[in-house]
């Protein structure tokens, strides 16, 4: 039975990392230092009032979350996509070696030529948590990637897989959603967190 407690989430998207300024999968490499100095400017704004941390076990997200400066609790399924065999790679590398895989899984939800984590599965995961945080009550900050901030405000929108590719969640953006204990609603999406 749901609660009536209010609950509001704050989606970071992680810090740009080098990989991903190379559009290379996966969130390794450093975070970028314009990205350390901007998380400096709004660590005060990002975590006053917040009840809990928490981020994706990915390194981009538990270093964007060490910035903070609060004790951020891991979470699996908060994890960034799985690439499989892309990790590491570029996509102009996947692109031109692999341009059928690369094409099918740009354009099926269920697909996961790279063996690793199929969108739909992600989509699967990410409704998951959601549902766990519909009672939390309190305001809660969740640092993860851009994959899974954009299945969670499809979630929430109750939006098909198949929109992933239409919604643009860029590094170091909030999200930010609110639970009347029933359901959720998004208040913004992408947004920058400083005007």
């Amino acid at each position: 039975m749901a609660s009536n407690k209010a609950t509001r989430l704050t989606l970071l998207c992680s810090a740009r990392t080098t990989w991903a300024r190379q559009a290379i999968f996966g969130g390794a490499g450093e975070i970028e230092n314009s990205e350390i100095g901007k998380l400096a400017r709004l660590k005060s704004e990002l975590t006053a009032g917040i009840a809990s941390v928490s981020c994706g076990p990915d390194f981009a997200s538990k270093s964007t979350a060490g910035y903070l400066g609060k004790r951020a609790q891991t979470e699996p399924l908060l994890a960034d996509l799985d690439y499989g065999s892309w990790t590491g790679r570029s996509l102009a590398s996947v692109a031109e070696t692999e341009p059928q895989a690369l094409a099918l899984w740009l354009s099926d939800p269920a697909a996961k030529p790279h063996g690793g984590e199929s969108l739909a599965e992600l989509y699967s995961r990410s409704r998951k948590w959601l549902h766990g945080m519909m009672n939390a009550g309190g305001h809660h900050l969740a640092v993860t990637s851009q994959a899974v901030c954009r299945a969670v405000v499809l979630n929430t929108l109750d939006a098909p897989e198949a929109s992933f590719w239409l919604i643009d969640i860029p590094h170091l953006t909030i999200s930010s959603l609110t639970s009347d204990g029933h359901r959720w609603s998004v208040r913004t999406a992408g947004c920058p967190v400083m005007r």
